[in-house]
């Protein structure tokens, strides 16, 4: 398996204005921890992306190591959301 190479490696302006977009209408993504794993100096808990919009939140069913990729994959949502909100 190859070495991660960051999408979003340089700050890209679009991607900026589209998390603030989505901010400013009260919707965000975040990482949390998955519950019951061991906890280590040298271990770092996996986590899972939640989202909440007002009252409303959820999580999402895929598993992710706490590293760029897992940045990205948020950066795509908000990408996707902006667009969403956007076209409503």
């Amino acid at each position: 398996m190859g070495k991660y190479k960051d999408e979003f490696l340089y700050c890209d302006p679009n991607t900026t204005i589209d998390m603030v977009y989505c901010w400013n209408r009260g919707f965000y993504y975040y990482p949390v921890l998955v519950p019951n794993q061991t906890v280590s100096m040298r271990y770092i808990p996996k986590v899972k992306i939640e989202w909440k919009s007002g009252k409303e939140s959820g999580q999402g069913e895929f598993t992710y190591d706490q590293n760029q990729e897992l940045y990205d994959v948020i950066y795509r949502l908000y990408i996707h959301k902006a667009k969403q909100l956007r076209d409503k």
